[in-house]
């Protein structure tokens, strides 16, 4: 499916592309304005003594730190005492309570739900069969409840728990129809481009590297039994 260029992607493109057209001809200008050297061999020698004070310094200062402690089995051989987490920002405590105050007691299902009306992202889901039975509507309640129970880990047998009308079985042939990578890919895409639209920049910035994951959706249905993974 082809996308449309993000907004200010271009600050990431080859640096070499925003070099002036005169640089190889003021190359030693250009230099000296950046305070560099023009010598290779000369410039690396710097870094690496760099890095050379600053190993030693850590090397001296490693046993007389009561947070780090050298272990000798395992492979990470070295142990950090998690810093004391700093207090919330205030900014960030008074958009909680503003979202406390407008939206209580919003579940994160009602969060998809509203994510799926205001983007289509349920759209990117297609089916690998030749026909579908169900009507959109059910489809898409059964997707929204597929991906509930897929993002949050609760599975499919918890998630058909808390819905008399809809069963396990029913949810899992949903998965197995329609949840797949691409349609993933497809819909996280939705989703954080219409998240980039929305934006006011004058609070969060120019399109950057601000769209992320903390984890990942399975979607491998193993076996339609109950002893599948998304039990």
């Amino acid at each position: 499916m082809p996308t449309e260029p993000l907004v200010g992607a271009d600050r990431y493109r080859n640096p070499d592309d925003d070099l002036p057209k005169d640089f190889e001809t003021r190359r030693a200008a250009y230099y000296r304005a950046l305070n560099l050297t023009p010598d290779a061999p000369a410039f690396t020698r710097k870094i690496q003594a760099e890095l050379e004070r600053e190993l030693r310094l850590l090397n001296a200062e490693i046993p007389r730190n009561d947070k780090v402690r050298i272990l000798w089995r395992g492979e990470n051989r070295l142990s950090i005492t998690p810093f004391q987490p700093l207090p919330e920002p205030q900014g960030l405590q008074s958009v909680k309570a503003e979202i406390g105050r407008r939206w209580p007691m919003t579940e994160l299902l009602d969060v998809l739900k509203e994510a799926a009306l205001d983007t289509g992202f349920l759209e990117a889901f297609e089916t690998s069969a030749s026909r579908v039975a169900l009507s959109r509507g059910d489809l898409d309640r059964r997707l929204i409840l597929c991906l509930y129970g897929l993002g949050t880990n609760a599975g499919l047998k918890r998630v058909a728990a808390g819905c008399p009308d809809v069963s396990y079985e029913e949810l899992l042939h949903v998965g197995w129809r329609f949840v797949h990578r691409d349609a993933l890919e497809a819909a996280c895409g939705r989703v954080a481009n219409a998240t980039l639209a929305i934006r006011n920049a004058a609070i969060w910035g120019d399109a950057g590297t601000a769209c992320a994951s903390d984890s990942k959706c399975r979607t491998a249905f193993k076996c339609e039994n109950a002893g599948s993974r998304h039990d």
